[in-house]
C-alpha cells in the first residue's frame, strides 16, 4: 500500500500527518492557533497508529483540517493592509531629488537641477 503525501513516521513508528506552512502564512497561522510561538513552520498531528492502512484513513480529515487552517490564515492576511499607506511606500522606494543631484552629475557629466546646480 502507498503512503499518502504528508504522512511521516515518528521515532516510535507512529504515523503523523504533517504539512509545511508557506512562509507568508507562518505568523498568521501562529496567531490563529494561539500558541506561544511567533512563527508556525509546520502543522503536525499524530494519527495514533503504526498501521499504514489505518494511517491513510485517519490522515485525510487531518490534512483537510490543515488546509482549513491555512485558508483561514490566508483570509486574515487579505483583511490586513500590506503597507500603512501609499505615501510611506513611495518615500521608501524613491530617494529624494536632493540625494540624486550629485549622483546624476557624477554619472552623466551634467546636472539636472533647474536651479543652476
Amino acid at each position: 500500500m502507498r503512503v499518502l503525501m504528508g504522512l511521516i513516521k515518528n521515532e516510535h513508528g507512529v504515523y503523523c500527518a504533517r504539512k509545511k506552512v508557506p512562509a507568508q502564512l507562518q505568523e498568521a497561522v501562529a496567531a490563529l492557533l494561539g500558541g506561544n510561538k511567533h512563527k508556525q513552520t509546520w502543522l503536525q498531528k499524530s494519527l495514533g497508529t503504526k498501521e499504514l492502512r489505518e494511517a491513510n484513513v485517519r490522515a485525510k480529515p487531518v490534512l483537510m483540517e490543515f488546509d482549513a487552517i491555512l485558508a483561514r490564515a490566508g483570509d486574515t492576511l487579505k483583511q490586513q493592509p500590506l503597507r500603512a499607506s501609499w505615501h510611506q511606500r513611495k518615500s521608501r522606494a524613491w530617494p529624494s531629488t536632493t540625494t540624486l543631484g550629485p549622483l546624476r552629475t557624477m554619472t552623466t557629466g551634467y546636472s539636472t537641477d533647474v536651479h543652476g546646480g
